[in-house]
């Protein structure tokens, strides 16, 4: 059973997307189509002809709506990125011609997740933002002593002998 709990955590915190090293989410392919964006969302949007306006965070209000320069207010809430994008593009048409626009999600809203298993307090937890499992893991107080993870193939953070990085146990050696 701790298996599956892990394996849906992992899935759960993949979905979020990976952050790159200036912190920005790098959104797969599935997530642009099918992410509902939501109030409290953070995004950045980038346009090419427009650096002046470039990736200045923007959060979705409580009614669903973004203000961006050029475009004025737009409604956010309940589309996906790429649909956002769209709309972007359409009106910024009348100040650029074929403006080449790109949203990325900064920080997602605060999300319930149910931590079951062997932890110390389990129930919901709010995740905001990027979260690892380690994190998660320690926002309920930890695994229980008779948690069996190594078996299950899960092994905990720990510093990596060749990148002087946090990983996951694993050789994570560049060639």
């Amino acid at each position: 059973m701790s298996q599956r709990i892990i394996g849906a955590l992992l899935s759960i915190l993949r979905v979020a997307g990976q952050t790159t090293p200036a912190g920005r989410t790098e959104a797969p392919a599935l997530l642009r189509a099918a992410y509902l964006l939501s109030q409290d969302d953070q995004i950045s949007v980038r346009i090419l002809e427009a650096p002046e306006l470039a990736e200045k965070p923007l959060r979705i209000d409580a009614s669903g709506f973004i203000g961006l320069a050029l475009a004025g207010r737009v409604h956010a809430g309940g589309r996906t990125i790429e649909q956002l994008e769209t709309e972007l593009r359409q009106r910024l048409q009348a100040d650029i011609r074929e403006p080449h626009v790109s949203v990325s999600i900064e920080e997602f809203r605060s999300q319930p997740v149910s931590v079951i298993g062997a932890v110390a307090n389990p129930g919901v937890v709010q995740l905001s933002g990027h979260k690892t499992l380690a994190e998660v893991l320690s926002m309920v107080g930890g695994l229980k002593p008779d948690a069996e993870l190594h078996r299950e193939g899960y092994t905990p953070p720990r510093r990596g002998p060749h990148t002087g990085q946090w990983g996951t146990g694993r050789s994570q050696r560049t060639v």
